[in-house]
């Protein structure tokens, strides 16, 4: 009972392995001992804590005092009583014998430390200077406090690891290159990162004291709460584009994907957001658009000219009224069909077509003076140019 308040109480792994190991050699009535404790990522055994063994004695079982004994007692789930080493036949002829006889060992046992779900973490080992085994009432006392050990140490590294993924979490919620936002269920911001805060334009502060209502465009609004909507219902990830406002009234376009974040069962499910700035990737779509517009224009303003546009396989993309005139084909019979269906019979049979498209390609354009054909038939010369279009 006075362990218990202990652990309760203790602020220290160390601290805590201390106390058990001290009892643990009180009821085996030996005078020394060790705490070790399993690496998960490595499978092994390593000394925590010990009493009354030489440094050598520690450096030497790097892994634990009795490494072999220690381990067949862990792997088993048991424990391993040794009335006397120098008999032991795990230990016979072994180099380890000799540094445990060296140390004024003679007895030892080891307990594998086991939590209450079956988890193995770690052994408890106490040893003595004269041959004999501890008393079967002692055993049942260390029985006890090798679970009550088991169980603290597995709760001990639940603890630690928790607050290792925290920091990890932290570290990366912090240094992100995406805005990063925990949000409640019903869409307050409860954490977020710098990144965010500069693509909004307010600060941790602000956004703390509001929701992603507040600073979604209205008419994006409906969007976003329907995204919410989805994610409540179907628990999957929701991905959006829309606009956020900053407090001058500026918009900015951002994609944000929300999932659920896992929580525990007595707390309020909470919202993962992630959030990347659009703004450029906006206005690149705009000005290609503005492009593609411009070009759209040039081509149904001119009348006089044949303007064709080919893909990079010979096909027959944009048409302008122009070439319509010219050619006698419609946009519509044009679109899709081979550029070579304007040249003659002959000069398809020789590859003009490709010869052209390949002299743009390598040398920036091509002169094309020949004879052409209309859909009627009629030859008629044409003084032309072929060049390349860079995306």
């Amino acid at each position: 009972h006075e362990l218990n308040d202990l652990l309760v109480a203790s602020t220290g792994l160390d601290t805590s392995l201390a106390h058990i190991l001290a009892l643990a050699i009180e009821f085996t009535g030996m005078d020394r001992g060790a705490i070790q404790l399993l690496d998960e990522d490595t499978s092994r055994l390593h000394i925590a804590v010990h009493k009354g063994l030489s440094a050598a004695f520690v450096d030497h079982f790097r892994f634990g005092a009795c490494e072999a004994v220690s381990h067949q007692s862990a792997e088993d789930h048991n424990r391993v009583v040794i009335g006397d080493v120098s008999e032991h036949p795990v230990l016979q002829g072994t180099p380890n014998l000799d540094v445990i006889l060296s140390e004024g060992i003679r007895s030892l046992q080891a307990t594998a430390l086991v939590s209450h779900r079956g988890k193995k973490v770690g052994m408890l080992s106490t040893a003595g200077p004269q041959p004999g085994t501890p008393p079967e009432d002692a055993l049942r006392r260390l029985d006890l406090l090798a679970w009550i050990a088991g169980d603290f140490i597995e709760r001990a590294n639940a603890e630690r690891q928790l607050r290792r993924s925290e920091a990890r979490l932290s570290a990366i919620f912090a240094e992100a290159e995406a805005g990063l936002s925990e949000i409640s269920i019903d869409g307050k911001f409860r954490r977020v990162n710098e990144t965010l805060c500069r693509l909004l334009g307010r600060t941790k502060e602000d956004l703390m004291e509001l929701g992603v209502e507040d600073v979604t465009a209205p008419e994006d609004l409906p969007a976003t709460l329907e995204a919410f909507r989805q994610l409540k219902e179907i628990g999957k990830p929701v991905s959006l584009d829309k606009r956020y406002v900053r407090p001058d009234g500026t918009r900015v376009w951002a994609n944000s994907t929300v999932s659920l974040l896992e929580v525990d069962s007595n707390q309020a499910p909470m919202i993962l957001a992630v959030t990347i700035d659009l703004t450029e990737r906006k206005q690149s779509e705009a000005a290609l658009r503005e492009s593609r517009e411009h070009l759209q224009r040039v081509m149904e303003s001119v009348r006089d000219h044949a303007i064709i546009i080919l893909d990079a396989e010979g096909v027959i993309t944009g048409w302008n009224p122009g070439a319509a005139a010219i050619f006698g084909f419609s946009e519509e019979e044009a679109i899709g069909q081979p550029g070579a269906m304007i040249f003659t019979p002959e000069d398809q049979m020789t590859g003009a077509p490709e010869k052209e498209m390949e002299t743009a390609r390598i040398s920036g354009h091509a002169n094309d003076e020949r004879w052409h054909l209309r859909k009627n038939g009629q030859r008629f010369w044409v003084s032309g140019v072929m060049s390349p279009l860079s995306d």
